[in-house]
């Protein structure tokens, strides 16, 4: 397992699931897979309703959806929390396990920005 502020990257080694379970957490679930550049894996299914049906359909619960992404497989969904714990030895991620992603990508954005900014001071020296 990744250390605890960067549980995100679980998600997307194929190591752990994440759970969501309400609309609001899957909006940002799904903003996390959009910045990502791999939103295209949720298809026509953008909306947490969306696959509230799925699961109905599936006899699954629909007041909470659990989310697998493997390469090979890409993002499925479905199993219960129990079988999921079952299966990757850990509980499931929450949406709120995905926040790191974004305060890493701000602190590595300022770090290419200020890169930047000493290389045009180097160049302007010059």
């Amino acid at each position: 397992m990744i250390n605890e502020e960067n549980k995100w990257l679980d998600f997307i080694a194929g190591i752990n699931s994440i759970m969501v379970s309400n609309e609001e957490e899957f909006n940002k679930f799904r903003k996390f897979l959009d910045d990502l550049g791999i939103g295209k894996l949720l298809k026509d299914y953008r909306n947490f309703s969306d696959w509230q049906h799925l699961a109905r359909i599936n006899n699954k619960n629909p007041n909470y959806l659990v989310f697998e992404f493997q390469i090979t497989k890409g993002l499925t969904f479905g199993y219960t929390k129990e079988s999921s714990k079952n299966w990757f030895g850990v509980e499931p991620l929450n949406v709120k396990d995905l926040e790191s992603f974004y305060t890493n990508s701000r602190l590595l954005s300022m770090k290419f920005e200020k890169k930047n900014e000493v290389e045009l001071e180097e160049e302007i020296e010059k």
